[in-house]
């Protein structure tokens, strides 16, 4: 998930003319140190469970969640030191 913030972090800071946004790779991961593979291949969240613990819970669309991540950090709320 660092990941996600460090590059809204990146953007937002190129757009507010501080820095120029640089983005290494071209979207394809190749780790020097992963010699072999471990891990599930895919994953999948199942929330079944969740819905019947919490049947009124309310979920947050993926776009919706990046506009609101977006708006808290442009506000300062991200300014949290790694």
């Amino acid at each position: 998930m660092h990941f996600i913030f460090d590059l809204i972090r990146k953007i937002l800071t190129a757009k507010h003319g501080s820095d120029e946004a640089v983005l290494w790779g071209d979207g394809h991961h190749r780790g020097e140190r992963m010699r072999r593979y471990t891990g599930a291949r895919t994953k999948l969240l199942e929330v079944g469970k969740l819905r019947r613990l919490l049947p009124a819970a309310q979920f947050t669309s993926l776009e919706d969640g990046f506009r609101q991540t977006i708006t808290w950090m442009e506000h300062g709320a991200g300014n949290v030191q790694s």
